[in-house]
């Protein structure tokens, strides 16, 4: 990673998951392998701290927090993604279906790590939703119907999972 965005974020879940936990309480190999690991921007960020302090790892990771866990530039970069999307207009076009649902559903869970799915409100899904072909803009349209007026004003966990049923 670079800069901070979707690729800091994928990147910081998959440490935190995968990388962390292997190495437990061994600060000194998490250091070293988080120096190799980061390359960019974020390199920059840690080249000065030296292995040979205790407290390298948490330095290091500080460093790279400081920098890149901006959660509003985060959240705009995540929600630009929707402005790219192109319209699924076929109901044949299975392929476009597909990336637009893989699309909104990466973005659920970036947004669900970060805890602020509430980002997307009513009018960003029915925009969303209008891109979609007619039949699922019907469908989704009567799956509001059933929702209460709260779930109406932040329904993108409902759109997530109405797309994922189709």
């Amino acid at each position: 990673f670079g800069i901070a965005g979707k690729a800091w974020l994928e990147w910081k879940s998959v440490w935190l998951a995968e990388v962390v936990p292997y190495f437990g309480k061994k600060k000194l190999a998490l250091a070293n392998q988080l120096r190799k690991c980061v390359k960019g921007e974020g390199a920059k960020e840690i080249q000065h701290v030296p292995l040979t302090d205790p407290n390298a790892y948490e330095t290091m990771w500080k460093a790279l927090t400081d920098r890149f866990d901006n959660v509003a530039l985060n959240i705009a970069v995540i929600l630009s993604e929707f402005d790219s999307l192109k319209s699924v207009e076929s109901n044949k076009d299975h392929v476009g279906l597909l990336a637009f649902i893989r699309t909104v559903n990466s973005a659920h869970i970036q947004l669900k790590s970060l805890d602020h799915v509430d980002q997307v409100d009513s009018f960003r899904v029915n925009f969303l939703n209008s891109k979609l072909p007619f039949y699922l803009q019907e469908g989704w349209a009567e799956k509001v119907a059933t929702m209460t007026s709260k779930e109406r004003f932040h329904p993108f966990k409902q759109f997530v999972e109405f797309l994922n049923s189709k």
